[in-house]
Formats: structure tokens, sequence, C-alpha cells
């Protein structure tokens, strides 16, 4: 998946459950590589530096995708809170 549709693929995400679903995702990938990392290790012992360049792009990859979904679930929360600071200030409104 390119940057870019990664960036539409979390854009497209309007709700906290979707998020949630995505992080999972993440997080089921990366028990997967690492089962297969291990066979890797296991069965080609002498190429230990393409390795550890790999699983270091491959963790730089993922931590980046953590942060876009940790900064939409904020955006979400952060909407979230100002709808409920408007509807309670138009009630307060309606009320005087």
């Amino acid at each position: 998946m390119t940057s870019e549709e990664w960036d539409d693929y979390v854009r497209a995400h309007d709700t906290k459950d979707g998020l949630t679903e995505t992080w999972k995702e993440i997080h089921d990938e990366a028990r997967m590589l690492h089962a297969a990392w291990a066979t890797e290790k296991w069965q080609r012992p002498q190429e230990r530096e393409r390795r550890r360049k790999l699983a270091q792009g491959l963790r730089e990859l993922r931590m980046g995708r953590y942060a876009d979904l940790q900064a939409r679930a904020m955006l979400l929360h952060a909407q979230a809170l100002v709808d409920e600071i408007f509807a309670a200030m138009k009630e307060e409104a309606a009320q005087s």
C-alpha cells in the first residue's frame, strides 16, 4: 500500500469502531510478520544484516501507521467534544 493509499484509507474511517478495527488489523499483521521472521531467522542465519534492515523498515512503517490512526482518533474525539459543547451552548441559548 502506497503512502497516498494509506492516507486515503485512514481518512475513510469516520468512526472509532473503524479505527479500532484497523488498529487490530495492523497488530495481527505484525504478529504474522514476526512468525515469518522467526522462520526466516532459523532457515537463513547468514542473512542477519538484510533481516535487520528489513525489520527496521517494517517497524518504522508500522509506527507511522499507528501514529496516523492515533491522530485520526484524536480528531474524531475532538469533533465529538466540539459537537457536545455546541449542543450545550444551543440548549443554554434556547433556555435564555
